[in-house]
């Protein structure tokens, strides 16, 4: 029984872990996907190819990109003091912006957390400022962090697949401790109490 539960707890463990790290890299994707977008309109912003600004853009592809996931997936840029209302920083995102400014080498961290009576995981990293970023934003200096763009993943698939997983390694343990009593039971009997002198 302690052979097989170790066992058990160990494989729940494994699977755990591993779909801690499928969280991470869908949080990774949508980050770098985020980054290659906001550069590309950066590009062309800072060079007057375009005058749409790129923050307004990539909201609105992400707003699309929310939309298809039906809620369950979502990207912000969030800041204390934003141009988008839509952009301002909450409670988990104000202590994720104040620890990258206490923590200038760390470039990305993971939190879970709750809101509106729902579980999110969080992947964070810091926007830094670029001395270009001057032309728009005359107080912010090169290499300040002022913001963060984080991805937003609703743990409800998560949630639903470890207790699945939970509820199937349960039926097996019990599957498997009740064969191993059959099993002893039946080796009892037919070796032990079946010899002959045996007595009860």
């Amino acid at each position: 029984v302690s052979v097989t539960t170790a066992a058990y707890f160990k494989l729940y463990s494994e699977n755990k872990i591993s779909a801690k790290k499928e969280l991470k890299s869908k949080g990774e994707s949508i980050l770098n996907f985020a980054d290659v977008l906001l550069n590309s309109r950066n590009e062309k912003f800072f060079g007057g190819t375009s005058d749409e600004i790129p923050q307004i853009v990539q909201n609105e592809v992400f707003k699309r990109f929310t939309d298809i996931s039906k809620g369950k997936v979502f990207f912000k840029e969030a800041s204390k003091h934003p141009m988008l209302k839509r952009n301002l920083a909450v409670d988990y995102e104000n202590d994720l912006i104040d620890y990258f400014l206490t923590n200038k080498h760390i470039k990305e961290k993971e939190k879970f957390v709750k809101e509106n009576d729902k579980d999110y995981y969080i992947l964070a990293r810091p926007i830094i400022a670029e001395k270009r970023c001057n032309l728009c934003h005359p107080t912010w200096s090169a290499g300040d962090v002022i913001a963060i763009e984080d991805a937003k993943i609703d743990l409800v698939d998560y949630n639903s697949d470890l207790d699945t997983s939970l509820y199937l390694m349960m039926l097996n343990w019990f599957l498997n401790i009740f064969l191993v009593i059959l099993v002893s039971q039946i080796m009892f009997k037919y070796e032990i109490v079946n010899q002959p002198g045996f007595t009860s």
